[in-house]
């Protein structure tokens, strides 16, 4: 009953731990009292039997075109407006911008905005995945984005990407949804390159001359030049992300250089608890209310607040209502803060609030992690199915084995091809002790 005992109330779990007949005795008893409650009813009248036997009432039902009220197709103007318009200069400041912009200051906060605002990005890859990535963060808003492809509109393009023709089929990626893209925010500066990347140093350094991007996202590109953007942004001090996606498996690297420091580690609301208790004690063990959680981690710091009691003894008017503290879980229901002994008992009541506090980063560049058999994994990412837990390991595989085959022939392998998916498989077997997997 592990499961159960961490995954939902704990205090009433626990005993199905300690004995393993627990649940079914408690089922039972259960079961009994529904019973009993159940038989205290009064038996349904006759009157309420004969409603049952005739069933609910058929409420007539009124025939609707299906056209009503809904607007001919022919008469909405869906076409192309090729024209661009003025460029307009987002100022978080300004409060026509604040206006427009409302919900994603107050989701986000004025300081990430304004830090999106003055950003100037890189995309590479405007495939399904990078032109969704595109719409996201030309609506959301930054000074300068750029989008950049070397390959063509094909078929298959039009089963994602949205923002191509069937008629733009062997044209630009790039140039094919750049209008379009333009169109979406007049705050934006939108860019178009079309040049491949090169692989090498100097290559890659004439290939960013004279620009002032900070941030380089990679959506749809190969090995190669995925490390060599990588690399540049490493050197450089860039942020990049890579975002890589295959059928329904997915995976996101960032690198964010040696030191990067997060105003908020997790982007979660403060934790506000509830207090049952505290002891005066060394450390003081701080209890929360009745069955809830406490939410917080090992490290984590707490303001306390309208707690009664708790006086200083050595100074007089002093209570433990506005101390901060650093916090020690043990577990779910229960943390240690430090030295209470130097307070009176606690009564009764109060509230101990998380103080959010800026976070210190270091990230890996792209080249060591592919290297390394251990992948970093976000502390924040949570193991949905505990059976699966080394899947991330298994994907990583089969990322880098396409990845290889992408490289040796110059394309992705085809959907349901027998021959395509032994040369993967072959890959993978290659692969697959760096991992330290058997397959």
């Amino acid at each position: 009953y592990n499961g159960i005992v961490y995954d939902h109330n704990y205090t009433l779990c626990k005993p199905f731990k300690e004995n393993k007949n627990k649940y079914k005795e408690m089922l039972t008893e259960a079961i009994k009292e529904l019973e009993e409650e159940l038989n205290k009813l009064p038996p349904p009248s006759g009157q309420d039997i004969e409603k049952l036997k005739q069933g609910p009432r058929e409420e007539a039902v009124k025939d609707v075109d299906i056209t009503e009220g809904v607007a001919s197709l022919e008469g909405i103007d869906v076409a192309d407006d090729s024209e661009v318009k003025a460029q307009k200069v987002l100022n978080v400041e300004d409060e026509s911008v604040k206006d427009r912009w409302s919900r994603y200051i107050g989701a986000l906060g004025v300081e990430a905005v304004a830090k999106q605002a003055s950003s100037s990005i890189f995309l590479t890859g405007l495939g399904a995945q990078g032109i969704e990535i595109a719409k996201n963060l030309v609506l959301s808003g930054c000074k300068r984005f750029t989008i950049h492809d070397s390959k063509l509109v094909t078929p298959p393009d039009l089963s994602g990407q949205f923002f191509v023709l069937p008629e733009e089929i062997g044209q630009n990626r790039a140039k094919a949804c750049f209008t379009r893209l333009q169109q979406l925010n007049y705050y934006v500066k939108v860019d178009c390159m079309t040049d491949k990347i090169p692989i090498t140093t100097e290559g890659i350094d004439k290939f960013f001359e004279k620009q002032d991007f900070n941030v380089i996202v990679v959506a749809d590109s190969d090995r190669d030049t995925t490390l060599a953007l990588a690399d540049y942004a490493r050197a450089h001090k860039l942020k990049f992300v890579m975002a890589d996606v295959k059928g329904v498996c997915a995976r996101v690297f960032t690198d964010f250089g040696e030191t990067f420091e997060a105003l908020d580690k997790d982007g979660e609301e403060p934790v506000e608890v509830m207090i049952q208790s505290i002891t005066t004690a060394n450390p003081g063990v701080v209890k929360a209310l009745g069955s809830q959680r406490h939410k917080l981690e090992t490290g984590d710091e707490i303001y306390l607040t309208e707690v009664e009691g708790m006086n200083q003894l050595v100074v007089s008017g002093k209570t433990i209502n506005g101390t901060r503290h650093k916090v020690t879980v043990i577990d779910p229901f229960t943390f240690s803060i430090g030295d209470t002994t130097g307070f009176s008992p606690y009564i009764r009541n109060g509230i101990a609030k998380q103080i959010k506090l800026p976070k210190k980063f270091k990230f890996l560049p792209l080249r060591q992690v592919l290297e390394n058999s251990a992948l970093p994994l976000d502390e924040n990412l949570t193991f949905v199915d505990a059976a699966k837990m080394d899947d991330n390991v298994l994907i990583q595989l089969g990322f880098e084995a396409i990845a290889t085959f992408e490289l040796k022939n110059n394309k992705l392998p085809r959907a349901w091809n027998s021959e395509d998916a032994k040369k993967i498989w072959e890959e993978a077997q290659i692969l697959a002790p760096k991992y330290k997997l058997q397959i």
